[in-house]
């Protein structure tokens, strides 16, 4: 990542170049609620790719980001 903004305890933001080149915007947001909290993410791509070679950076992000996510749940989820 080439930049980091963190902004305790509301969310970060993480910039950088994705894959393929693909510039990436990673906003996470976290939110109080009654019984833990709501964290939510919003990913943003500065560059558009279209045909075949968008599709295959779509996936490879999709599958990146589904990782870690699965990441994020195994490591805060009993915290």
């Amino acid at each position: 990542m080439d930049d980091v903004r963190y902004k305790p305890p509301e969310g970060m933001t993480l910039n950088g170049d994705g894959v393929g080149g693909v510039k990436v915007k990673l906003m996470a947001k976290v939110a109080p609620k009654e019984e833990g909290s709501v964290v939510s993410f919003d990913v943003h791509s500065a560059t558009r790719l279209f045909g075949p070679i968008g599709m295959i950076v779509a996936a490879a992000l999709r599958s990146d980001i589904s990782e870690s996510l699965q990441n994020f749940v195994e490591v805060f989820a009993q915290a």
